[in-house]
């Protein structure tokens, strides 16, 4: 049976954390989670008026230090303007940033061995795990987000 089900977590990895809080089995847990998305929505630039920016020096230092971009990569950054398209605001619509955690047979072992999370999270980052951080510095090179959008989205200062 295939059951897709909705709950509030921080990431996909606490999602295992929740549901042993709710008092499930490891082994339950395990046996039925084939994989786990996680996502947040931030305002996508104005495809109109979207234009590159020069990024301020805390806000690079943080993109970059936060491994969300390389230090080359900051200067693709793009925000909108405002335009009539997007009533002056610079952004029309939103985008989801995700994080997708594939669940392999070695990470059900570890679900069900109740190892720590840093442990699940290692093995599932070996088996193709994307982070939240990962998806938005991929939206940010392609222009399609603000850092500022970003850095709201994950805390950042």
């Amino acid at each position: 049976h295939l059951v897709i089900t909705s709950m509030h977590t921080n990431s996909a990895l606490e999602s295992i954390v929740r549901l042993r809080d709710l008092g499930l089995e490891p082994y339950l847990i395990a046996g039925a989670m084939s994989g786990v998305v996680a996502q947040r929505l931030v305002r996508r630039n104005c495809p109109e008026c979207s234009e590159p920016f020069e990024v301020g020096p805390i806000v690079r230092r943080d993109l970059v230090r936060s491994g969300l971009l390389n230090e080359d990569e900051v200067s693709l950054m793009r925000q909108g303007r405002g335009c009539d398209a997007c009533r002056g605001s610079g952004f029309q619509g939103r985008i989801g940033i995700y994080e997708v955690m594939p669940v392999a047979e070695s990470t059900r072992t570890l679900i069900s061995q109740e190892a720590s999370t840093d442990e699940i999270r290692t093995d599932a980052m070996a088996h193709g795990m994307v982070t939240l951080s990962q998806y938005a510095g991929f939206l940010l090179r392609g222009g399609q987000t603000t850092p500022a959008e970003v850095r709201r989205l994950l805390g950042l200062r």
